[in-house]
C-alpha cells in the first residue's frame, strides 16, 4: 500500500513537472531591457520567474517599489559565502493578498517597479497583477549574442544588360525576377510573413527605426507567430502593442 501511494505521488509531481515546463514562456534580450520600459504581468495562483540562467549572470539583490501585493524568492542563496556553487539566477514573483504597512506607500493602480541586481548589470521591470488564464509564467533574460539576426529589405526586380544581339548589335535588357516581390505588390501571405513584410514596410515609411529596441521585439513577434502563437499570445510575449502588429499585418498584406 505504501508502494502504491509513493508510486501515485511521484507520478503526479512527475506529471506537475510537465505541465509547469510546458507553460508559455516570454523572451527578452538583455539590452532591450536597459533601452525601454518593460511591463511584466503576475498572474493571481500562478507567479512569475525570471530567468537569467542564459545570460549567465546571478542575482545579488532584488527591490520592490511597493511591497504592499507581491513578494518574492530566489533559487540557490545570494548572501551566504558558503554558497559559491548555488548562487541564485531565477527569481519567483507572487502576488499576495494586499497588506497595509504604516509606514509605506502603495500605488494607487497596484503596479510596481521591480528592481534586480545582477553581478553585472541592474534591470528594472514593471510589475502589474492580473488574474485569469495567463499568456506567459516565465520571463527568460538572453544576451544579444542569441538574437536572431534582422530581416533584410526585399529586393525590386533588377533590369540587368546582357551582351548584344547579335543580329542588330542592341543591348538587350532583360528583367531578373526575385523570390521577395517589391512592396506594393499582391502576394498571400501568413500573418508572420505579413508582419515580417509590413515590418520592412514600416521602416521604409520611416515609421520604425531598424535595430531598434521596437523593431527586435517585433522581430521576436515574427518568430512567436512562426511557432504557430496566435496574434494575441505573440502581443503579450514579444511586449508589444496588439494593435501595432495588425497594423504592420495589414501593411504586409496589401
Amino acid at each position: 500500500m505504501i508502494k502504491k501511494l509513493f508510486t501515485m505521488t511521484a507520478f503526479l509531481v512527475l506529471s506537475s513537472a510537465i505541465k509547469v515546463s510546458a507553460m508559455p514562456a516570454r523572451v527578452v534580450y538583455s539590452e532591450d531591457i536597459e533601452s525601454s520600459s518593460v511591463e511584466l504581468k503576475v498572474t493571481k495562483g500562478h507567479g512569475l520567474t525570471i530567468n537569467f540562467t542564459p545570460t549567465g549572470e546571478t542575482i545579488k539583490q532584488v527591490w520592490l517599489g511597493d511591497p504592499s501585493r507581491f513578494v518574492f524568492s530566489l533559487n540557490g542563496c545570494s548572501k551566504s559565502d558558503s554558497c559559491e556553487n548555488n548562487k541564485p539566477t531565477v527569481l519567483l514573483v507572487r502576488q499576495i493578498k494586499p497588506i497595509s504597512f504604516p509606514s509605506v506607500t502603495s500605488s494607487g493602480d497596484g503596479s510596481t517597479s521591480i528592481t534586480i541586481l545582477t553581478n553585472l548589470k541592474q534591470y528594472q521591470f514593471k510589475l502589474v497583477a492580473t488574474s485569469g488564464k495567463p499568456s506567459y509564467t516565465s520571463l527568460v533574460v538572453k544576451s544579444e549574442s542569441e538574437k536572431p539576426e534582422p530581416l533584410s529589405l526585399p529586393q525590386q526586380q533588377t533590369p540587368v544588360t546582357v551582351s548584344a544581339n547579335p543580329t542588330n548589335n542592341t543591348p538587350q535588357i532583360l528583367t531578373v525576377s526575385r523570390t521577395t516581390k517589391p512592396v506594393g505588390t499582391s502576394l498571400q501571405r501568413n500573418n508572420a510573413n505579413a508582419l515580417a513584410y509590413g515590418l520592412l514596410v514600416a521602416k521604409q515609411k520611416g515609421e520604425i527605426q531598424q535595430n531598434s529596441s521596437l523593431w527586435k521585439r517585433i522581430q521576436t513577434a515574427i518568430a512567436l507567430l512562426r511557432k504557430d502563437k496566435t496574434i494575441k499570445e505573440s502581443a503579450e510575449l514579444s511586449g508589444v502593442q496588439i494593435s501595432l502588429i495588425q497594423q504592420l499585418i495589414s501593411y504586409g498584406k496589401l
